[in-house]
């Protein structure tokens, strides 16, 4: 069967929430509750019929629609392809809009594109994305994408241990290698500094002795940190065989690269697709090669 490339866009809903959706509730007050409820609602999603998922999908971007209207740079967008956001049906009249580029977004000043209002409300931050395409977009974060992310991450890896069949009388822990910026994600965390893996003294007085007494489960760092960490393993002669999963982020790895790292490591190995500004997308598929979207995140649009 012949086969072709195709080109897609994910446009994704990052500001409601699911159980924002679900509750219509959120302050930011009661941190703990909110990721909570947000974990319970991203579960709730893989058992929702379509037919509701795409009430929810409607709901949810109309929400978002509606509120980008008001901001000078998507509302004249709107005006211009006589788009009202109010009239929307369903999640699919959002084909009706032209798609906005990376580029495009990048060339507009970020006051003139965003909702300030909001952002002051909702505690945001100035930041930006993740910048792996060599041009990142500036752009304002709330207390709302951090929970979001946490929840997500603790639903992930409650999604690992059942498949992985861990002793589910306690939370896993994770050994986060190298990737600074989640640190603070998920509560069982050990973080270490990937760079001070290159220090023998380091490794031998402080990283392995830590790691010994902690017996993590999962291993959560680049594929480029992962590499390192199995180079010194050899070199020192210290085995780990604690660590239920592996999970690699951002970075591509060829399949005799995976092979090797579940081989080393004896257990499976898992990969996200995320960005900073919208967290995890997709997961990768336990049985095949691809990734499933996450339901309720965002509609997959083809658009050659």
């Amino acid at each position: 069967m012949e086969t072709r490339p195709i080109q897609a866009v994910a446009r994704h809903l990052i500001i409601e929430n699911p159980a924002s959706i679900i509750f219509n509730r959120y302050d930011g007050k009661m941190e703990h509750l909110d990721v909570q409820l947000e974990r319970w609602a991203f579960a709730q999603f893989e058992k929702v019929h379509h037919k509701h998922l795409e009430k929810l999908l409607t709901k949810k971007m109309k929400n978002l629609l509606i509120r980008s209207s008001d901001i000078p740079f998507w509302g004249s967008l709107f005006e211009n392809v006589s788009f009202d956001p109010v009239s929307i049906k369903s999640y699919k009249d959002i084909e009706r809009l032209p798609i906005v580029n990376r580029q495009q977004l990048r060339n507009i000043n970020v006051s003139y594109r965003s909702n300030m209002k909001l952002s002051k409300k909702t505690l945001g931050g100035f930041s930006g994305t993740s910048g792996t395409t060599g041009a990142p977009i500036g752009l304002y974060l709330g207390k709302k994408a951090e929970i979001r992310s946490k929840a997500l991450l603790l639903w992930v890896v409650e999604k690992i241990q059942r498949e992985v069949d861990a002793q589910k009388s306690r939370p896993l822990t994770m050994l986060n290698l190298g990737a600074a910026i989640h640190a603070r994600l998920y509560k069982h965390t050990i973080f270490i500094d990937n760079l001070k893996l290159e220090d023998k003294k380091e490794r031998f007085k402080i990283i392995y002795p830590l790691i010994l007494q902690k017996k993590p489960e999962i291993l959560y760092a680049y594929p480029s940190n992962i590499k390192r960490l199995i180079y010194w393993l050899g070199r020192d002669k210290v085995a780990f065989d604690f660590f239920k999963a592996v999970i690699y982020l951002a970075e591509h790895l060829n399949e005799g690269e995976k092979t090797f790292i579940k081989e080393f490591f004896h257990c499976p190995l898992y990969s996200f697709y995320g960005t900073k500004e919208c967290s995890f997308i997709a997961m990768s598929c336990g049985r095949y090669e691809g990734f499933h979207l996450l339901k309720g995140w965002g509609y997959l649009e083809i658009v050659s």
